[in-house]
Formats: C-alpha cells, sequence, structure tokens
C-alpha cells in the first residue's frame, strides 16, 4: 500500500516492500539497478551514476521513448547510513543548455526499516518545493517510480 502526505512544499510516501532491507537499499545505492527502474513510466530509457557517500554525487537521466524528451535530475548525498537512510539533494537540469538555472534545489530523505527477513519500508520525504503544484507533480513522479521499484524487486526475487 503507498501512503502519501503532502503540503504545499513537502511530500512523504510510504511503502512496504517484500524484500529484506538491504535489497531495498542496494536498489536505491547501486547505479546499475537504478538504471532499471527510476523513472515515473516503465518506457523511459534510464541513465544513471551514484557516487553513494557523503559529498559524492548522482545524476539520473530519463529520455521518454514516445518524444525523444530527456529530464535529467542531479545532486549530491548529504548522509548515507548504508540499510537505514540516505539523504540527497535534487534539482533538474534544463534539457536544451543542460544549466539548472531556474530550478530550485529540493532535497530527499530515504529511510529504510526492517520489518522482517524478507519485509521491509521505505518512507521517502521529499522537500523544499517552490509551490503546491510543484510539489503535486512530484508526488505523481514519485508515485511512478515506486511503482517501477516495486515490479523490478519482484522479478528480481524469481530470478
Amino acid at each position: 500500500m503507498l501512503n502519501s502526505t503532502d503540503s504545499s512544499t513537502q511530500l512523504t510516501l510510504s511503502r512496504k516492500f517484500s524484500v529484506p532491507v538491504e535489497t531495498l537499499y542496494h536498489a536505491w545505492s547501486n547505479a546499475e539497478q537504478l538504471k532499471k527502474w527510476h523513472a515515473p513510466d516503465r518506457s523511459m530509457n534510464i541513465k544513471a551514476t551514484a557516487d553513494v557517500q557523503a559529498g559524492g554525487k548522482y545524476c539520473i537521466s530519463m529520455t521518454n521513448t514516445n518524444d525523444g524528451k530527456v529530464h535529467t535530475v542531479v545532486g549530491t548525498y548529504q548522509e548515507v547510513v548504508p540499510n537505514k537512510k540516505l539523504i540527497y539533494t535534487w534539482q533538474w537540469k534544463n534539457t536544451d543548455s543542460g544549466s539548472s538555472e531556474n530550478h530550485p534545489e529540493t532535497l530527499v530523505t530515504l529511510e529504510f526499516k526492517s520489518i522482517g527477513i524478507n519485509e521491509s519500508e521505505l518512507i521517502l520525504t521529499h522537500e523544499r518545493f517552490a509551490d503546491e503544484k510543484t510539489c503535486e507533480h512530484h508526488n505523481q513522479g514519485w508515485a511512478g517510480c515506486i511503482g517501477n521499484l516495486e515490479q523490478f524487486l519482484h522479478e528480481n526475487q524469481k530470478e
């Protein structure tokens, strides 16, 4: 079940997964795994780099296969506690110029909780939005990403 709470400048999503917390954390901290699910739509082509350490950088580019538009987000890891927490900045880049101008930096906090041998919970908080419309847009995007993550984890359990 996906629970969602949002105000005009913050959203929080939580979801339980039928995988150990280490597996859930690895899906967020490994660039090769991020490439397989980190987009709001499964039809997007994803490129990802991630230097998961405090001060490390990440970049995720999502290409819409229908219209060719590229959506790129970049940021810096602020706090990394393996299997427990990731905190990182989030900033969209203009696809034409490659700059982040006119895109305010926001903050994402991921909390990973073990609730059983093969069960875990993710609590995602995204804050510092400029307005309610931007917050709602990201709420929809994250809901798609979390759905893709759930499908990715389910498919990889079968292997």
